[in-house]
């Protein structure tokens, strides 16, 4: 199979972006130490730091005192974004500095539960944009991200089952790679909200899809061709984990491309965890009789439902190792970092000459709509 062609090349070692979506964060080290010569640079530079201005018409003496306090908060950010470009020397991108002062003000509106002030906002991106930007020699512009379209991931998924000599621990694994590809694509989700994130304060809680967020149906209209719908809700989307507004996105089963179809990719990981409900395997549903199965009602559609103790657990799980052997495990999710790693070797052995992530497939959501 030939290779694929893209116009994104490998970001160069220098190019540095702080796009949470990519799975990919600067470490931010709170603990890092200046020695006495940056310390001596730094009040050097902040000395050079102008006047600001303030927008009331107050008393001198008020005017006085707010000006002191301006000051003190200009040189404070002003301060954090030197010593940030300081112990970060690979950041030379001039939109990280505005997303690391977005951060700042985000942070500060959390703490005093205000918003900065107009005045201190504006000189900063002036700085930014004028000094800052000018003395270390940052560059403008965003950097070129790599999108994963319709065709990409059609080419990646063919080359995954047809030519793919890679091999998996379990090959369940094979399946959950190409699931989550789809489901990723299909959803324009992050990874974060399909499986356990790897950002602090989520990870570790096990939070990712479950069996209870997935409804499968199948649908019997009389003389036509019978179609299984999944409906999917992503409850863990970035912002609105404690704000309980899911969103819910209907699938349908692609009879034409087996290896786009995300319903038949989930049918088979759900058999082999044996998710449903025993009601209905002991009325003859497996595999093979699934687009045959009917009820003695004969109604036209039917819900596939779950076990019951299974809708609280994950439906992409990582692998357990024990005296028996290596096996699903039982409840613990799979992580984002292992299907970014797996989906980044897989656009590699498939001929991508750019990194592969799973947020490639999101960008491209987001073009299509945009």
């Amino acid at each position: 199979m030939c290779a694929f062609a893209f116009h994104n090349a490998y970001p160069k070692a220098g190019d540095v972006s702080m796009d949470e979506g990519d799975g990919e964060q600067t470490d931010f080290d709170i603990d890092s130490d200046a020695s006495d010569a940056d310390l001596l640079e730094l009040k050097q530079e902040l000395n050079k730091l102008g006047p600001g201005k303030t927008r009331r018409d107050l008393a001198d003496a008020t005017i006085a005192a707010q000006e002191i306090t301006l000051q003190r908060w200009k040189r404070f950010f002003k301060g954090y974004l030197i010593w940030y470009h300081k112990t970060h020397p690979r950041a030379r991108r001039l939109n990280t500095y505005e997303s690391v002062w977005k951060s700042l003000r985000q942070l500060y509106y959390d703490t005093c539960y205000k918003v900065v002030a107009h005045d201190v906002g504006k000189e900063i991106i002036n700085f930014l944009h004028g000094q800052f930007c000018s003395d270390r020699g940052l560059v403008k512009g965003m950097r070129h991200k790599p999108v994963v379209g319709h065709n990409g991931l059609h080419g990646a998924l063919y080359y995954h089952w047809k030519f793919d000599t890679a091999t998996f621990t379990l090959e369940l694994e094979r399946v959950e790679l190409a699931l989550g590809l789809l489901f990723l694509a299909f959803t324009g989700a992050r990874p974060g909200a399909i499986f356990e994130s790897g950002c602090k304060g989520i990870v570790g809680t096990n939070a990712a899809l479950l069996y209870k967020d997935v409804k499968l149906r199948l649908l019997q209209p009389p003389d036509e061709v019978s179609l299984l719908v999944l409906e999917v809700t992503i409850m863990l989307d970035k912002g609105k984990r404690k704000r309980n507004a899911p969103k819910t996105i209907t699938l349908y089963e692609n009879h034409t491309c087996p290896a786009m179809c995300p319903i038949l990719h989930f049918v088979a990981i759900a058999f082999a965890h044996n998710a449903f409900h025993p009601r209905l395997v002991s009325a003859g549903l497996n595999p093979y009789s699934l687009h045959n199965f009917s009820t003695p009602d004969g109604r036209i559609t039917i819900d596939f439902t779950f076990r019951d103790d299974i809708l609280e657990i994950p439906i992409f799980r990582c692998l357990e190792r024990s005296i028996e052997g290596i096996h699903v495990h039982p409840f613990q999710a799979l992580s984002a970092n292992s299907i970014s790693q797996w989906t980044k070797r897989l656009g590699e052995r498939a001929g991508f000459d750019h990194p592969f992530q799973p947020y490639a497939l999101r960008r491209e959501v987001g073009t299509e709509l945009t």
